[in-house]
């Protein structure tokens, strides 16, 4: 090797700056060495830990920013600072392969099913009187806005969100509420009409809940979402 010659650490040569630059911060996360609202290293600092140019770890850190893990932030006290969990970030990664085809909706809808089916099961374990007291004001809500005819999205989508929320597991209310953000992006989409008849299937949801009947809870989601899911369907293939 001629002086002045240097070489970069092996494992970058054969690796790009974006899968070394998250490997090193997944594994700070798990280590405990970074946690949300940290800031990483300065791009020069990165650059001359990881043997990487500034710019490609510039390009790194954008694409981290696109995956979610990450905010930039610019100004003198900008930077790049980790993100808290965000289930919008999850969605729009499972949306993105449902457009890529790489999966049917219909598999998320059954996904969607079972997180829901258990979820209503911790909900009987777990809420309280005034949690269900809240989802009984959801459903009235709902109702009320669908009578004038109203915006109604966000009032579907909190009474899912709001059973993942009580269930107090918060994996499972972030994949609720990321596969139901799929869900409602399709039947919007399509201008697919609220029917009235989810409102009698929701109350009666509810009833086993408050009734505190895991199992009946279980399978009145489960008659509710199955005559969702079947009314999209159909709907759908009618426009």
């Amino acid at each position: 090797m001629a002086d002045g010659e240097t070489t970069r650490p092996p494992a970058t040569k054969t690796r790009r700056a974006f899968e070394v630059v998250y490997d090193k911060v997944r594994s700070d996360l798990a280590s405990g060495l970074l946690k949300t609202g940290d800031k990483l290293p300065a791009e020069r600092d990165l650059a001359e830990q990881l043997g990487f140019s500034r710019s490609a770890v510039r390009e790194a850190l954008r694409a981290l920013e696109a995956t979610g893990l990450i905010q930039l932030q610019k100004g003198v006290t900008g930077g790049a600072f980790i993100r808290s969990g965000d289930p919008e970030t999850v969605s729009r990664s499972i949306n993105d392969i449902i457009v890529l085809g790489k999966i049917p909706l219909r598999d998320v809808m059954e996904v969607r099913a079972l997180l829901l089916g258990r979820a209503v099961q911790l909900v009987c374990e777990r809420g309280k009187a005034t949690d269900l007291d809240r989802i009984a004001q959801n459903i009235d809500d709902t109702e009320a806005a669908a009578n004038a005819r109203a915006r109604l999205e966000d009032h579907v989508r909190a009474f899912y969100s709001l059973l993942g929320e009580i269930s107090g597991n918060e994996v499972l209310a972030m994949l609720i509420d990321a596969t139901t953000s799929i869900s409602l992006n399709f039947v919007f989409s399509h201008k697919i009409e609220f029917t009235t008849e989810l409102l009698v299937l929701r109350r009666n949801v509810l009833a086993r809940l408050r009734a505190r009947d895991a199992d009946g809870a279980s399978r009145a989601i489960s008659e509710n979402l199955a005559f969702l899911h079947g009314y999209v369907v159909a709907r759908a293939a009618a426009h």
